[in-house]
């Protein structure tokens, strides 16, 4: 895992005092293939703590960094 360069920081209103290695990211997500995942976001899930939980920011997050690989698919995440 990479940290944050700061023109994301900057996107997401973190400043570099407020970041911490405190959390854990872990997970997996789908193939960035073309034909690899599916054509719709029906397929996402994610958790926190172990709990479903909906964040549109984590879900925007996510999306934009796989559509930089595949643009014509959406990915499945868990």
């Amino acid at each position: 895992m990479t940290a944050p360069d700061a023109d994301l920081l900057e996107e997401y209103n973190v400043s570099q005092e407020n970041r911490s290695s405190v959390y854990t990211i872990a997970g997996w997500i789908s193939d960035c293939e073309h034909g690899s995942s599916r054509n719709n976001n029906e397929r996402q899930f994610i958790f926190i703590n172990r709990r479903p939980s909906e964040y549109p920011k984590i879900s925007k997050l996510i999306a934009a960094v796989y559509r930089e690989f595949n643009r014509k698919t959406i990915r499945s995440t868990l």
